[in-house]
């Protein structure tokens, strides 16, 4: 009888057991596949970010001349390097708003003979990454001898406050007859090197992390500027400043023959250097050091905190001294 009793009992505990497993347990569906081959199920490149190729025929884009027209707003990139030998016109031309160009590693060349811009845009949303534009404009002790582009990017009409919200990032830009890389009030360059132009390096409302060296006018002309290094070679400042209120460069190194290293309203943690003008020139300037001849200004500003100055006849003049 107790044998029995155990035996009942035992075939009841593992029933309860896997009652709640089948309670929890879900059909699987038809196991037996569809008639038909098998549809795709991933996404194509297209799909997750439709791009146009920057080739003649593509559409979007008229080609004249050997140059590129981009007529349509999207998403654009190189396919190669492109060489550039007709002086008629910019060679690729944003004839419309909203055009995103990845140079894709590649490189616009065009060294000879007297070139336009090598990217042009009059309105506005434009970004242009990722590549190299080489001109043949070369340099030795500040003396220029122009070749090929005339500027390697330029996005706004002509008139700073018109055309705006631009981004050029990862470019590198040389010898060019005239501005490396120029923009609007509104737009951003960042990460980018610029060498050996025969005018102003980068002009734009901002800039941050870039090198701009070897230029007859400013390196650097903006309202903001973070992280930064530029040197003219020429006449014109290192680091100099528009006439938009409160401009400020910060964690900036400035350098320049004859004009200001630095020329702005704020400088911060910043140094600037200059072979016969002011090292650097600012209303405030915070834990900034500079360097000047000895028959020059290191320092001069209205109010200076912290700042040191390396050598010069007047190694710092300010209104203000605040330790």
């Amino acid at each position: 009888m107790k044998t029995k009793n155990l035996s009942a009992l035992a075939a009841w505990l593992g029933l309860s057991l896997i009652q709640p497993r089948l309670a929890t347990a879900h059909a699987q569906g038809l196991l037996t596949p569809p008639a038909g081959p098998p549809g795709p199920v991933m996404k194509s490149l297209d799909q997750i970010e439709a791009r146009t190729p920057l080739v003649a025929g593509a559409p979007g884009i008229l080609t004249a001349s050997g140059r590129f027209t981009i007529t349509q707003p999207g998403s654009y990139y190189l396919t190669g390097n492109l060489v550039c030998t007709n002086g008629g016109g910019h060679f690729i031309l944003f004839a419309t708003n909203n055009v995103t160009l990845d140079l894709n590693g590649f490189t616009l060349f065009g060294v000879s003979g007297i070139l336009s811009n090598a990217i042009h845009g009059t309105g506005f949303g434009y970004r242009v990454f990722n590549g190299h534009i080489v001109g043949g404009t070369t340099q030795a002790n500040g003396v220029f001898s122009p070749a090929g582009f005339y500027t390697g990017i330029e996005l706004f009409s002509g008139n700073v406050e018109i055309g705006t919200d631009s981004l050029v990032s990862g470019v590198t830009v040389r010898g060019m007859r005239n501005r490396g890389i120029s923009a609007s009030l509104n737009s951003i360059v960042q990460n980018c090197a610029v060498d050996t132009v025969a005018d102003i390096g980068v002009f734009c409302g901002s800039i941050s992390d870039c090198n701009v060296i070897n230029t007859r006018s400013d390196a650097i002309f903006a309202g903001r500027v973070l992280n930064c290094f530029g040197k003219c070679v020429g006449s014109g400042d290192g680091i100099g400043r528009y006439s938009w209120e409160y401009p400020t460069v910060q964690n900036s190194r400035g350098e320049s023959v004859s004009g200001h290293g630095i020329f702005t309203v704020n400088a911060l943690n910043c140094y600037g250097r200059s072979e016969t003008g002011v090292g650097l020139y600012a209303y405030l300037a915070n834990s900034c050091s500079a360097w000047s001849q000895s028959y020059g200004t290191a320092i001069e500003a209205q109010i200076g905190i912290a700042c040191f100055a390396d050598r010069g006849t007047n190694k710092i003049t300010h209104k203000y001294n605040m330790p």
